[in-house]
């Protein structure tokens, strides 16, 4: 279905029962109205047409001189392998000050993109196909590696773990871990921060694996271990030390040292954690997203049963992805970067939070932490990265089929100071000669 402009707003209505349609109606109207009022909540706001539906994605190290890169998995029917795509944005910010801001690109070999704030400065569009991968089965995570740009980890839905070398475009798939092991389905996979490459994958069965990928193709784990007596959901390495953070459906955050490979703490949530983050500015710090829709910040020196150090409420399904703001020079938009972080859930929608505010959000049913919500999804948002480059630069994916890249307006996110909105400088402006050559 098109509006009045032509342009494609994602609802269709084949197949659609009849009692549906005062639903299907309402839901049309909703996204028309979200379109009229984006110009005036995002900066910048683009969305690309996938084949199948988006299950990760995640920004990849920034490199100086080289173009801002991200990776994205998708999940098909079975019938179609699934695909690893890289895209590199090929963009710079545009004032969208006409009555008319919204533009459309074609994508070549990934889609059709909408949106404004978006001035290609490389070819006809926005983005670009860097790379392309086939995977055997559905992407269900991608890692991207912290101290090389180039080396990506994807899990697959068969349990297995692919390295993938970026470097060499026509046979990037150095490796497969875990090849000789039983196959199990599983979302659990991170990188360690600083010194070493190590990755910790975790699947359904409850078991956790570590491999050193420093060597070639390693044949066997480092050390295994029954983590979870559920399926592990998730998995996270402290920027701090040597220690790691799991979550299972068993209700239990456990901690790790890669050292010693021994549990180091435990402690039970309210609900099943789905997600995991540990926050790269604070290390006593962890957040969780629950089954239940909350999520949850922990002080790791005073944890107990059920007792977070704060709980936020804003979602209205469960919390599939939590992030902490990224490491980066000063304050965020005039926010120590310790206090922002982001979910995405199953509603729809991502919210990002400020710990150090209580004034925001007046909405019913969200804490008043909520800093802002992008609700440009029309079906669950099963992951978001938080870009490094520049501030509140996000991407997300999700059931709509859409890639979605955003940032919400200074005006909106951005403390207010004496002197009027503080300006927060990008790391790096977005220019032909910063973004590179063709």
């Amino acid at each position: 279905m098109t509006n009045g402009d032509g342009d494609d707003t994602g609802i269709l209505l084949r197949d659609v029962d009849l009692g549906d349609l005062s639903h299907l109606a309402q839901d049309l109207d909703e996204q028309l109205v979200w379109r009229r009022n984006a110009p005036l909540l995002y900066d910048l706001y683009g969305q690309c047409d996938l084949e199948w539906p988006g299950q990760t994605v995640a920004w990849l190290a920034d490199v100086e001189g080289e173009l801002t890169k991200l990776a994205l998995g998708t999940r098909t029917n079975e019938t179609e392998p699934s695909k690893v795509y890289v895209l590199e944005l090929t963009c710079a910010v545009q004032n969208c000050a006409n009555d008319s801001p919204w533009t459309s690109w074609t994508v070549e070999q990934v889609g059709i993109m909408n949106g404004f704030g978006l001035k290609p400065i490389q070819g006809d569009a926005p983005l670009r196909l860097a790379a392309e991968m086939t995977i055997e089965s559905d992407v269900n995570r991608i890692a991207a590696c912290p101290s090389q740009a180039s080396m990506i980890a994807v899990k697959g839905s068969c349990g297995s773990v692919w390295l993938c070398d970026l470097k060499k475009p026509d046979q990037p798939i150095e490796c497969k871990l875990g090849e000789h092991q039983r196959p199990i389905e599983g979302f659990a996979l991170a990188w360690s921060h600083g010194q070493g490459e190590f990755l910790a994958s975790g699947g359904n069965d409850g078991w956790l694996h570590t491999w050193d990928v420093s060597k070639a193709c390693p044949s066997k784990p480092l050390w295994s271990t029954l983590a979870h007596s559920g399926a592990l959901n998730d998995a996270c390495y402290s920027p701090h030390g040597h220690q790691f953070a799991t979550v299972g459906d068993d209700n239990i955050v456990a901690l790790w040292d890669h050292r010693s490979q021994a549990k180091t703490l435990s402690f039970r949530t309210s609900a099943e954690p789905l997600s995991v983050d540990w926050n790269p500015h604070d290390p006593h710090l962890l957040l969780t997203g629950l089954k239940d829709g909350l999520v949850h910040i922990w002080d790791l020196r005073h944890v107990g049963p059920h007792a977070p150090m704060k709980s936020l409420k804003g979602h209205e399904d469960e919390v599939l992805q939590v992030r902490w703001c990224p490491r980066g020079d000063g304050d965020m938009g005039g926010t120590p970067r310790k206090h922002l972080l982001g979910s995405a859930s199953g509603d729809s929608k991502v919210i990002v939070w400020n710990l150090a505010s209580s004034t925001r959000v007046e909405e019913e049913d969200t804490d008043p932490e909520a800093l802002f919500v992008h609700s440009g999804h029309q079906g669950g948002v099963n992951d978001f990265g938080w870009g490094f480059l520049d501030d509140f630069l996000f991407c997300s994916v999700g059931e709509d089929h859409l890639l979605q890249l955003w940032q919400p307006g200074a005006n909106i996110v951005e403390e207010d100071t004496e002197d009027g909105l503080e300006e927060t400088p990008a790391k790096r402006p977005r220019t032909a000669e910063t973004l590179g050559e063709s």
